[in-house]
């Protein structure tokens, strides 16, 4: 089972957004609306203090509820795993700043849920690189949105696209929890 890491209420009281984080270097960040639109997509910022500024203009302007945070695996320490474990721990607490709930998922758990349906229609093989199946993924679910990081940029920015698959595996996932608070 996956704990919930929160500080003050495991879910807010307001109709939710949800945030996605890819907190690699070059990740980056989505919120979704309750049916599932990009309602803000960015690239991480190049300092914590640009991230963090970022996250709380979004969760204030947005009412984002939850968060889904890609969770980190190494099988060993080289200077680009340590890179990315420096940004994620800067990510984890930008989140207990902004004190809104959030659940850490490893990167095989959202790519299963997100990748399946792909594969089981037959529009992507299980062959695929997982950045090419998540692309196909995202260019499915959002057809008209750009994953370019800039103007300039020529191919499509991974950050941006894992980003929002997971900001729609935290919706996919939590919206019924949101949905049964308010029934209650």
């Amino acid at each position: 089972m996956v704990a919930i890491t929160h500080i003050g209420k495991s879910l807010r009281e307001e109709a939710g957004l949800f945030l996605g984080i890819d907190p690699g270097k070059k990740g980056g960040l989505c919120v979704l609306n309750e049916s599932g639109a990009i309602v803000a997509l960015t690239v991480k910022h190049e300092t914590a203090i640009e991230t963090y500024s970022w996250l709380r203009t979004a969760i204030e302007a947005h009412r984002v509820q939850m968060c889904a945070i890609e969770k980190p695996f190494a099988k060993s320490m080289n200077k680009g795993v340590f890179t990315y474990l420096s940004e994620y721990g800067e990510m984890r607490m930008a989140l207990r700043l902004s004190n809104l709930p959030f659940i850490e998922i490893h990167p095989s758990k959202w790519t299963r849920r997100l990748h399946k349906p792909l594969i089981d229609s037959g529009a992507i093989t299980g062959d695929e690189k997982p950045k090419v199946k998540s692309l196909a993924a995202a260019r499915d679910l959002w057809p008209d949105q750009c994953w370019l990081a800039t103007e300039r940029s020529r191919v499509p920015h991974d950050g941006l696209v894992d980003a929002a698959l997971i900001a729609e595996w935290c919706r996919i996932n939590y919206k019924r929890k949101i949905d049964g608070a308010k029934a209650s």
